[in-house]
């Protein structure tokens, strides 16, 4: 299993694709609570979920790996239609 692939598991594709990318690359500074805010989903991890899923789209993004990531999002079956799609709109749309 390659680094990329990995993160988006411990981040979680859907999430990643939904929101956290979008919000991470608007401001990389975003913290757990402005996330809780915006997104009431977020709410329902723990604590330590929250900090390892923002850390790792962090590491994903200050890395370059943003676009490989949602084209992997793309790529899997395992996630939802709805999402795929949201994640080809970003890639085209070059967020």
């Amino acid at each position: 299993m390659d680094i990329i692939e990995k993160k988006l598991r411990t981040i979680g594709k859907t999430i990643f694709a939904d929101y956290l990318y979008i919000e991470v690359s608007k401001n990389f500074d975003i913290t757990i609570e402005e996330l809780c805010y915006k997104h009431k989903d977020f709410k329902n991890y723990k604590l330590s979920s929250q900090r390892t899923k923002l850390s790792a789209t962090r590491s994903l993004l200050r890395k370059g790996k943003g676009i490989i990531a949602l084209q992997n999002i793309i790529k899997s079956e395992k996630v939802n239609k709805k999402i795929r799609e949201k994640a080809e709109l970003l890639l085209e749309l070059n967020i």
